[in-house]
């Protein structure tokens, strides 16, 4: 059971109802990446340099706000649902709500205060692109503001058992941010005018979060009792300054290209730090899903089975996120220049030093720890994170510029995987070789890599340099298709996933 074979007991029956809720929720994730990525496309495509900077910093300062203000409490709600039970989830809901709406009030008053701070901070900026900072940065606040309450919404359905509401939501909310800045482009309003439609954006999705949940949660609209809210804050608060330092420690290198080197090198970075959007969802969709059921297998004391759902999930992942990872690799160059143009190749050593750190990310190691509680751990092993990322960052960006930022965040991730590896086994009380299904992960891996090797060999051979759309179908066919055939070869893509992604890929499995 301990080698990741099926799952045994009585949480067998929940794995196919698991596995659909997951695939439902994560193409609702991979849509609104997809759209995510078009977005830093189409800015780097339709705006000069200065203003694809101003543009990326203000992003940067808006993910951050908006992840200092929602701490934990959206992800307590995938926590306490499953405790309370129906009759409490409106409750809940408008408790979290108001909990948020008083931390978006403040993150939203810090950005107004990081307008006195700017010409400090960005000092070996043009002036250009400072301005323009200035100017939007008021309506990014306002954002925020309108946004933070709203933010658990996804997770209250997915929660509530409705995870095909969760993923309209998502696909929804996205496409109205892409649409809110990029209408005033292509209308020729100009950047200036996007300061309006993002407001009107979070005003639209602030009201359509209220209406969706009212119709969609049962109980009474009354106060829980204060050791609800006492458990909430207990649990939300340490998750969420964890998150946060996740947060920033996915961002600190950004920060620091931004302070320590010119706008023209944040514009570089932007581009080539850009995870695939298809690929970095998976895992954090499927622990979003997956996540009660560690919750239910730890209260019954059964970790065996636990673990045995684990592996399966990491091994599915593994299908999905180490093929596209290594192909990314090879492929960098020809991604970089047929998404973004012509005059980025210093982006390309950032974008597969961060296709690198994809070959880690086949589990949501955090929601492991989570069904056990143990945010506390979470957040020690991503302070050290952090810290790291941020002592190597430093000395490595200014030797070697964007790339070293990006080789010092792949160390420090490395490293934290190892943490949790080592804090999972000790929970589980088990090994810590016994945490990952190791051969399955080697198996993928090996077949993954010779399958994008083969690919990359053929592009070089037969396509020239120039080529990058002929070269990445080429790399796309080849590459996927001896991944696909190699994997059921060694038996790590079974008859019943084939039999999954069949039914996934059917019109009236979405429609239902």
């Amino acid at each position: 059971m301990l080698g990741g074979g099926e799952l045994q007991g009585r949480a067998a029956p929940e794995l196919g109802a698991l596995a659909d809720k997951a695939a439902r929720v994560t193409l609702a994730r991979m849509v609104s990446s997809l759209i995510e990525l078009a977005t830093v496309v189409l800015l780097v495509r339709l705006l000069v340099q200065a203003d694809v900077a101003a543009f990326a910093f203000l992003l940067l300062v808006y993910e951050s706000a908006k992840h200092l203000a929602t701490q934990g409490f959206p992800e307590s709600v995938l926590y306490f649902f499953e405790r309370l039970g129906k009759s409490a989830h409106r409750a809940f809901a408008l408790q979290t709500a108001a909990l948020l709406a008083c931390t978006g009030l403040m993150a939203g008053g810090a950005l107004l205060l990081l307008r006195a701070l700017l010409p400090w901070a960005l000092d070996g900026w043009e002036a250009e692109a400072l301005a323009r900072v200035d100017a939007l940065l008021p309506a990014f606040a306002l954002v925020v503001i309108l946004e933070v309450p709203t933010w658990p919404t996804s997770n209250m359905m997915i929660a509530a058992d409705r995870s095909a509401d969760a993923a309209r939501y998502q696909v929804l909310s996205s496409l109205g941010l892409f649409a809110a800045l990029f209408a005033p482009l292509v209308l020729g309003w100009g950047p200036e005018a996007i300061a309006i439609t993002l407001v009107g954006y979070a005003v639209v999705r602030f009201a359509a979060s209220l209406w969706w949940l009212h119709r969609i949660l049962e109980g009474r609209a009354m106060w829980l009792p204060r050791d609800v809210f006492r458990a909430q804050v207990a649990f939300s608060l340490p998750l969420g300054i964890n998150n946060l330092a996740v947060r920033f420690n996915k961002y600190i290198d950004k920060y620091i290209v931004a302070l320590l080197l010119t706008d023209v090198a944040l514009a570089e970075y932007q581009v080539g730090a850009n995870e695939l959007p298809l690929v970095t969802v998976v895992p954090y969709a499927v622990g979003a899903v997956f996540l009660a059921s560690f919750v239910s297998l730890r209260s019954w004391g059964d970790t065996g089975a636990l673990l045995a759902l684990w592996h399966q999930a990491v091994a599915k992942v593994s299908l999905v996120v180490l093929p596209a990872a290594l192909l990314a690799v090879f492929f960098a160059a020809d991604i970089v220049r047929l998404l973004f143009g012509e005059g980025w190749s210093a982006a390309v050593p950032v974008f597969q030093v961060y296709a690198l750190l994809l070959l880690q990310r086949v589990g949501q190691y955090g929601a492991l720890l989570q069904a056990y509680a143990e945010t506390r751990a979470i957040l020690r092993i991503t302070v050290v994170m952090l810290v790291l990322n941020a002592l190597l960052s430093v000395p490595m960006t200014l030797r070697w510029g964007p790339t070293g930022a990006a080789v010092a965040t792949l160390c420090a991730s490395v490293f934290g995987w190892w943490l949790y590896q080592h804090r999972i086994a000790r929970v589980l009380g088990v090994g810590w070789r016994q945490v990952m299904p190791w051969r399955r992960y080697g198996q993928v891996l090996a077949v993954s890599g010779g399958a994008a090797l083969v690919a990359w060999g053929l592009r070089v051979s037969l396509v020239s340099e120039e080529g990058a759309a002929l070269g990445l179908g080429l790399g796309l066919l080849v590459g996927s298709g001896l991944s696909w055939f190699g994997l059921r070869w060694v038996g790590v893509f079974s008859a019943s996933d084939a039999g999954h992604v069949r039914r996934w890929l059917s019109p009236r499995f979405w429609m239902r």
